[in-house]
């Protein structure tokens, strides 16, 4: 509610008493005498002519409406006693205790006017100060609920009114964009945006919800630069988590920190922390620099890898050997295994068996070493070894097993062409093949 409008020289006669006298709810002042008064509603004071207000003689009333000339009153204002107005008599919109008490008790601040405005204007600073205990504050409240109610406070410039804003909503409020019934939104209107600062060395801007429990921070003190996000509650569904959304995803890429207590799923494990992105454009790691590295830690600040234009697995001998290549500082394990040495092919030539299954087991199109002539025609006309068309599209694993074993057969024919020459040494006693060879 505002104060009592006010205007000067207020005053006027009755042409026309109330009737009754004492009760009657409607007077007539002079003619053209009604544009005087201030706008409704206003107290006014009701005397006889000629002589000075008293309480024994003047009653205040409360105007309500003026059509025109004529006013409507409610009798018998701020404790006095209604009197026979008749024609003749005074009124005048003067200062009654109303106007000071309104303005000490502070009952209807901060309205001013009709916009519900409280408007400080003039250049320089404007201080509202008061000594004492407690607090001192400057509220702004909006009674009334409502799906567009709401109080605000405003700072603008000098082209925009209301550049930077605080407002709260109504428990009613519809909500639309950030506002949000019973929620309050720190905002900027302005191409300059926000800015939240803590100007102080070692000034920190803190994040409260769901209570009194600190959420975020932003530190930089003592040398660290810092964003933190906090959930303090242990549980096996608790963590925090910095996310980032667009036009289609909520939660496009997010940082997540997991609660001692959580319950592992998938990626997701107690006390550990996830980085990843949930669009179909997946997750990229980036360092821009031309020197710029992605390292990996692990156990402790012990390097497991680096990715420069290679990849380096532990800290190898050479570092990186450029783009597309992998140096390993030690070696590649498959089911806990270096490498797997088939055994295979050695087994069915000397057993004329091999494993159906398990770790030596032989492919099923495998049947056993081949004639030596029929092995040449093969490679002659696929430039290739036979086993290692069996895998041609094969990974390093299964080619390495192709290969180990094309190695076992290599061996197994220099096996038969030494029994071959061991044999024709037999039929000829005293002649070495092998020093007939040499010569």
């Amino acid at each position: 509610m505002a104060f009592d409008a006010h205007k000067n020289f207020s005053v006027s006669t009755v042409l026309t008493a109330p009737s009754p006298a004492t009760s009657g709810t409607s007077l007539v002042v002079q003619a053209s005498d009604g544009t005087k008064f201030p706008a409704v509603s206003f107290n006014a004071v009701v005397f006889p002519v000629g002589q000075l207000p008293t309480t024994t003689n003047a009653e205040i009333v409360r105007v309500t409406n003026i059509s025109t000339d004529t006013f409507t009153i409610t009798r018998a204002q701020e404790s006095s006693v209604a009197r026979s107005i008749i024609v003749g008599d005074q009124i005048a919109a003067a200062i009654t205790l109303k106007a000071w008490t309104d303005i000490e008790a502070g009952t209807n601040f901060p309205a001013l006017g009709t916009t519900g405005l409280l408007t400080v204007t003039g250049f320089g600073a404007h201080t509202f100060s008061a000594a004492g205990s407690g607090v001192n504050s400057i509220g702004v409240r909006n009674t009334t609920s409502g799906a567009a109610n709401y109080g605000g406070f405003y700072v603008g410039n000098n082209s925009v009114a209301n550049l930077c804003y605080v407002e709260a909503y109504s428990s009613a409020y519809t909500p639309a964009f950030y506002a949000l019934a019973s929620g309050v939104s720190v905002g900027s209107t302005g191409a300059g945006g926000l800015s939240v600062v803590a100007e102080n060395a070692s000034g920190i801007i803190r994040f409260y919800a769901n209570g009194t429990t600190e959420r975020m921070r932003v530190s930089g003190a003592s040398g660290l630069s810092e964003c933190k996000i906090t959930n303090p509650t242990a549980g096996a569904a608790q963590y925090a988590s910095l996310t980032i959304a667009t036009d289609a995803v909520a939660t496009c890429a997010f940082l997540q920190g997991y609660s001692s207590t959580y319950t592992p799923a998938a990626y997701i494990f107690a006390s550990g922390c996830v980085v990843g992105g949930s669009g179909a454009g997946g997750t990229s790691l980036i360092a821009e620099h031309a020197s710029g590295s992605i390292r990996f830690y692990s156990n402790g600040a012990t390097l497991r890898g680096k990715v420069d234009a290679g990849w380096q697995i532990g800290a190898p001998t050479g570092g990186d050997k450029g783009a597309g290549t992998m140096n390993f500082a030690a070696d590649i394990y498959k089911n806990n295994t270096a490498f797997t040495n088939p055994q295979w092919a050695l087994k069915h030539a000397f057993t004329g068996l091999a494993d159906a299954d398990g770790p030596y087991a032989a492919p099923p199109e495998y049947t056993g070493l081949m004639d030596l002539e029929a092995h040449e025609q093969f490679t002659r006309a696929t430039f290739d070894l036979p086993l290692m068309v069996l895998k041609r599209d094969g990974g390093l694993f299964e080619r390495g097993d192709m290969l180990m074993a094309s190695l076992e057969e290599a061996y197994l024919y220099i096996y038969q062409l030494h029994h071959r020459l061991e044999a024709l040494e037999a039929r000829a006693p005293g002649r070495s093949i092998a020093n007939h060879v040499q010569s």
